[in-house]
């Protein structure tokens, strides 16, 4: 399996510096720029289904990466005295909305930037940053609660997507053994949270790498699952500045 990890595009509280967590904000005009470039680079992928979280700038990066794979018109680049000749179109993709790809609960500390958090509760901020894998903002969830939702969820995509038959893996992450079976493309549109914590159980990362990734908006990133799972890029933006 071939799996592209992508954030959503900016939005204005990005823009802002402001907790998102759960709060359902939409993409910003940026961000749906953002996104029609992610759609750009992976029109030529031959993705067999997109796997979104519903909160809307998730859901909206989405629509429009598989609104352009629908409809990209397919050119061969192969040198040629002929004018180039389009392949077929490709089928509409699969989008499916998965609630536990939703972004971390950030509790109280939602619609706040981190001076607000610092000022207003500051007794909590500081236990966060003692621990923050294992510390829950107030009402919210912390990092080890997202990990723990996310592992199931890697697991039944290993299962459904890396497999041919239930006798060819153990469907354990991390091992090499449930990365055998088919090479589907998978996308994954969700959000920094999410990403981060669904890359460690896939890789079987432990706390600090965890902690320390970063997804940019409109990021993407590669990872290849056949045998040992391998990460190919990690948070990409060259499609966002002319690359790809």
């Amino acid at each position: 399996m071939k799996l592209f990890l992508i954030r959503h595009g900016e939005t204005q509280w990005n823009q802002q510096g402001l907790y998102q967590g759960r709060s359902d904000i939409p993409l910003s005009p940026e961000g749906i720029e953002q996104a029609e470039k992610a759609g750009k680079a992976l029109a030529l992928e031959p993705l067999k289904v997109i796997y979104s979280s519903p909160l809307k700038r998730a859901l909206q990066t989405a629509q429009i990466i598989a609104k352009a794979h629908k409809t990209t018109e397919k050119i061969s680049t192969l040198p040629s005295t002929l004018p180039p000749i389009p392949s077929p179109i490709l089928p509409p993709i699969p989008l499916i909305q998965e609630p536990c790809l939703c972004e971390r609960d950030y509790g109280k500390w939602e619609g706040l930037a981190l001076a607000e958090v610092k000022q207003k509760f500051s007794e909590d901020y500081s236990r966060y940053c003692k621990d923050r894998i294992n510390t829950r903002p107030p009402g919210g969830e912390s990092l080890a609660d997202v990990k723990q939702r996310l592992k199931h969820f890697a697991e039944r995509l290993v299962n459904r997507h890396s497999m041919k038959d239930s006798e060819s893996a153990s469907g354990k992450i991390g091992g090499a053994s449930a990365m055998k079976g088919n090479a589907d493309a998978v996308a994954i549109v969700a959000h920094n949270g999410t990403l981060r914590a669904l890359k460690g159980s896939i890789m079987n990362d432990g706390d600090k790498s965890v902690e320390g990734d970063t997804f940019s908006p409109a990021s993407i990133t590669i990872i290849y699952m056949k045998g040992k799972p391998k990460v190919e890029s990690f948070n990409s933006t060259a499609h966002l500045h002319g690359g790809r």
